[in-house]
């Protein structure tokens, strides 16, 4: 994976995080939700060009994909 790529897909979520922590009361992982990223999008839209806002998404779309395969190899104990 290139150095950009890791790049996009930190910022993507660091923003997302902050974005979450001023507009919502979710304070965990467990409690982010669909429409915190919809609503992320949507602010993220308001200020920027489409090409933003498709990287984002597409950013957010693998780094929560894999966040959620961990979270679910880590529910099974024979996975290593």
């Amino acid at each position: 994976m290139s150095e950009k790529t890791v790049q996009a897909y930190s910022d993507s979520a660091t923003q997302l995080v902050a974005h979450v922590r001023a507009h919502s009361d979710a304070r965990d992982a467990d409690e982010l939700r669909r429409g915190h990223v919809e609503e992320f999008l949507a602010d993220v839209a308001s200020k920027r060009r489409p090409a933003t806002v498709s990287v984002r998404f597409r950013s957010l779309q693998q780094f929560l994909g894999c966040c959620w395969m961990r979270r679910r190899s880590s529910a099974r104990p024979w996975s290593a």
